[in-house]
C-alpha cells in the first residue's frame, strides 16, 4: 500500500495513494487547501466516512512519490502512460484546470497543483444491474442527502427514479462503504501482526540465549548425581521439550555427526566410560534414560534418519569413549 497511482476521473488526471483506491473507484477528500491535499496524498493518509467515491481508470501504478508526479504531467499529454507511440503522444487529454492555490507562482509543486487538485470530479453511479445513472439522476440522488423533506424541489427532482432505483443506490453505496471499512481494517491488523511478530521474534531470541546459557551451566553431566538431576527434571515436559529445542540446533549433517555433536554437549567422555546401551559387562544401561529418548528426539529432528540409525550412532559414540578420554588426558 506504499504505491502511488495515476488514475483518470470523468474531469481530469490525479495522482492518488494506493490506499485511496478501491477496485474500480477512488475514495476523493475534501479539503479546501492545496497545501492540504498534498500533504494527505504524500502521507497516503487513510480515507473516513467524510469522503466521497469516484469511478476511476488507473493509468499506472509506481512506488516513489516523485516519479508518480512526473507520469501525472505525462499523463495530460497521452492516454498510455505505458506507451510510446507517437500517435499516442499527439492525443491530447482535455482537463479541466483549475485556479492554482499555491500561494508561490514558481512553487515546485505548481504543475502538480495545477491538474491534480481539481475539484471533486463528477460521481458516476451505477444500479446492480450495471446501468449507469444518467445525469439529472445523479444529481437527483445527490439532492436528496442535502434537502430538508417537504420541498417542492425535491418532489420535482425525484420523479426521473422509482423508489426501487433509490433503494438499490443506497444499498451499492452503503456496502461499498462496508467493504472499503473491512479493507482498512485488514490493512491495520496486517500492521499489527507484522509488529507483533518482530516483537515475538526479540522475545523468542531472548528466552533462546538465556536457555543455552543455562544449558551451558547444566552440561555436560559428570556423574551421577548430576545424571539423577537431570532425570528428574526431564519428568517436566516443558523441561523435556525445550531441552529437545536446543539439541535440534547444535547442527551436523550426517546421523553419526548430528549425534556425536549432542552427546559431547550432554556428557563427559570420562562418565560416557561407564555406559553401554544394554548395560552389559557391569556397565550402566544408557537405553533406559530419559535423556537418551531426548538425544534421538533431538538427532532425528527434520531428517530422514531411523531410530536404529540413531541408535547405533549412540552405540558407536559410547564404545569409543574410553579412546577419546584416553587421548584427551594424554594431550600436554
Amino acid at each position: 500500500m506504499d504505491n502511488f497511482c495515476v488514475v483518470e476521473f470523468n474531469d481530469g488526471v490525479q495522482m492518488v495513494p494506493e490506499n485511496w483506491i478501491f477496485g474500480t473507484k477512488c475514495y476523493w477528500p475534501h479539503f479546501k487547501s492545496s497545501s492540504r491535499f498534498i500533504k494527505a496524498v504524500q502521507c497516503r493518509e487513510n480515507p473516513d466516512s467524510t469522503w466521497s467515491l469516484y469511478s476511476v481508470k488507473i493509468l499506472g501504478t509506481y512506488d516513489c512519490y516523485e516519479t508518480a508526479k512526473k507520469k501525472l504531467k505525462l499523463a495530460e499529454e497521452r492516454t498510455d502512460l505505458e506507451s510510446s507511440d507517437a500517435e499516442d503522444a499527439k492525443k491530447k487529454r482535455k482537463l479541466n484546470h483549475k485556479k492554482n492555490l499555491s500561494s508561490g507562482p514558481d512553487s515546485d509543486e505548481d504543475d502538480f497543483i495545477i491538474s491534480s487538485f481539481p475539484k471533486p470530479p463528477q460521481k458516476v453511479l451505477t444500479l446492480p444491474n450495471n446501468r449507469v445513472l444518467s445525469k439529472t439522476e445523479t444529481e437527483v440522488i445527490e439532492d436528496l442527502s442535502d434537502e430538508t423533506p417537504g420541498t417542492s424541489e425535491m418532489e420535482d427532482s425525484t420523479s426521473n427514479l422509482t423508489s426501487s432505483n433509490k433503494g438499490e443506490i443506497n444499498h451499492e453505496s452503503k456496502v461499498l462503504k462496508e467493504l472499503f471499512g473491512i479493507k482498512l481494517k485488514l490493512v491495520k491488523m496486517e500492521q499489527i501482526i507484522e509488529n507483533n511478530k518482530c516483537k515475538c521474534k526479540q522475545v523468542d531470541d531472548n528466552i533462546q540465549l538465556e536457555e543455552m546459557e543455562d544449558f551451558e551451566n547444566i552440561f555436560p553431566i559428570n556423574n551421577d548425581d548430576e545424571l539423577k538431576r537431570i532425570e528428574l527434571l526431564l519428568e517436566n515436559t516443558d523441561y523435556k521439550n525445550k531441552l529437545g529445542k536446543i539439541l535440534t540446533q547444535l547442527g551436523g549433517i550426517r546421523v553419526d555427526e548430528r549425534a556425536k555433536l549432542i552427546l559431547r554437549k550432554i556428557i563427559t567422555d570420562k562418565f560416557a566410560m561407564e555406559f553401554n546401551w544394554l548395560g552389559l559387562k557391569n556397565k550402566k544401561k544408557f537405553e533406559s534414560l530419559n535423556l537418551t529418548k531426548v538425544i534421538i528426539q533431538g538427532t532425528r529432528f527434520k531428517s530422514a534418519f531411523t531410530e536404529k540409525e540413531v541408535i547405533d550412532a549412540i552405540k558407536n559414540w559410547l564404545r569409543h569413549a574410553k579412546t577419546r578420554n584416553f587421548n584427551k588426558e594424554s594431550k600436554p
